[in-house]
């Protein structure tokens, strides 16, 4: 979980370069709320509280947009490197779509720890 976590993380500055270069705005309502969407199906499917799952990913949501505003602040003072040229943001985007259903995954295999709301509140918050 955790490794998909910080793999997850890691493509935000790629998802970054891709919005600077392409202009795009960091915010992208429609895009989170289908994950979020895709989120709480793939926890139906593994038998994960949708709830949890949703609180869970918007938290992610949260720390992605936080890395993005990040790097875009740096490269007002500092315009990003011309090399390596970003992948598409759609490619990107696929690996992420991939990995957050690989963390649902996995947070239902952990759902005997998650079960104990204390837990579930400390991810979340995290």
């Amino acid at each position: 979980l955790c490794e998909r976590m910080l793999m997850r993380i890691s493509l935000m500055h790629e998802v970054a370069l891709a919005k600077r270069r392409g202009g795009h705005p960091i915010d992208d309502a429609v895009r989170e709320g289908d994950r979020v969407v895709a989120a709480r199906k793939k926890a139906l499917e593994v038998g994960l509280d949708p709830g949890f799952a949703e609180d869970f990913y918007r938290s992610q949501i949260t720390v992605s947009k936080m890395l993005q505003r990040a790097d875009f602040l740096r490269w007002d003072v500092a315009p990003p490197p011309e090399k390596p040229t970003p992948r598409d943001l759609s490619k990107v985007r696929k690996e992420i779509d991939k990995l957050d259903a690989e963390i649902v995954r996995d947070l239902a295999r952990l759902r005997p720890v998650l079960s104990d709301p204390r837990v579930q509140d400390g991810i979340v918050r995290t």
